[in-house]
């Protein structure tokens, strides 16, 4: 899940949460993952195959399919 758009926003600015199906609680660990529930509400989706660091799905969703929604960020 962005939060940024990561063509406008610093690197270190940037957030991101990715989301995984898991069957137990994660534990307290050193590399900072937490359990979060995604809240109901309306979201798009889109998959991008290619690098992370340069996701064309999330430009688009930013850039084309958000302004023209109806939805905000």
């Amino acid at each position: 899940m962005h939060y940024t758009n990561p063509k406008t926003t610093p690197p270190e600015k940037h957030h991101v949460d990715f989301g995984i199906s898991v069957d137990e609680s994660i534990a307290k660990n050193i590399y900072g993952v937490i359990n979060k529930t995604i809240p109901q509400l309306r979201c798009e989706k889109a998959r991008d195959i290619g690098s992370r660091y340069h996701n064309q799905a999330i430009i688009y969703l930013l850039e084309k399919w958000l302004p023209n929604s109806g939805e905000k960020l």
